[in-house]
């Protein structure tokens, strides 16, 4: 089922286009991507997973939603205009299919994202836009908004497409958490050889990161205790990073 978008997820879904370039990729319709509530659109509802090493590719459908709320009211929106998009994993590029990267309202536009992740891990997009709106009928449209948000979409980089754990190094080595399934807590482990600063991460399956914690380890083996017991029941993602290593795991909230 696609997702229809309010205004804000609209523009942080923009963010995969390139001032310098165009994409070679062709945009949706109505058909294979419509619009009902006129709330702005993409296509399709998720990002495919990439691997570590090997080339990445997918294109987008985006439609840019026709109004912006402003100062209580909602007004006119023309056009929106990519002004920068991180949170891309290390050798990613991105481009558009429009001049300049606006996008108008009303026209289907293409996105290719493309590169070869050299690191395993999830990586959230984080976007930001200017918003361009019909204030005065008579005249050009003006600036009226620079937004700056997270989008809903992550890419998640495996080392071996038929798994979610990742390739670990000697600087850092998982330990997988236990108990998994959980239902109120449990410990997530890992080894370090050498002293650093090792970080936690949790994220729900649309990308929204649930926890964080970084603590100063030391050598040999430590845990991180995670209490879960507000999370709904589900699959999410574990993510733990040292700054030079990355890896993941599948941890299940039961009930």
């Amino acid at each position: 089922m696609r997702k229809c978008l309010h205004f804000f997820v609209g523009l942080l879904l923009t963010g995969l286009f390139s001032i310098a370039s165009w994409a070679q990729c062709t945009p949706g319709d109505a058909i294979t991507c419509p619009d009902p509530e006129e709330n702005g659109q993409v296509c399709p509802d998720s990002l495919q997973g990439a691997v570590a090493g090997q080339l990445y590719s997918q294109a987008f459908t985006i439609l840019a939603p026709p109004g912006y709320p402003y100062n209580g009211d909602t007004i006119l929106l023309d056009h929106i205009t990519l002004k920068d998009v991180t949170g891309l994993p290390e050798g990613f590029s991105w481009q558009s299919n429009s001049p300049a990267n606006e996008f108008m309202v009303g026209t289907y536009y293409c996105v290719l994202l493309e590169g070869t992740p050299t690191l395993a891990g999830i990586y959230p997009l984080h976007i930001t836009v200017d918003v361009f709106a019909k204030l005065f009928p008579t005249l050009p449209p003006i600036l009226v908004a620079t937004v700056t948000d997270s989008t809903s979409l992550f890419i998640a980089v495996k080392w071996d497409p038929n798994a979610i754990e990742e390739k670990p190094s000697a600087s850092l080595i998982p330990v997988l958490p236990g108990p998994n399934p959980f239902s109120g807590s449990t410990r997530i482990g890992f080894q370090v050889k050498d002293p650093c600063e090792v970080t936690l991460e949790v994220y729900d399956l649309v990308g929204q990161l649930r926890f964080a914690e970084s603590v100063a380890a030391k050598h040999g083996t430590s845990y991180f205790g995670f209490d879960g017991r507000l999370l709904a029941t589900g699959l999410y993602i574990v993510k733990i990073s040292n700054g030079m290593t990355a890896f993941t795991s599948r941890l299940i909230k039961a009930e």
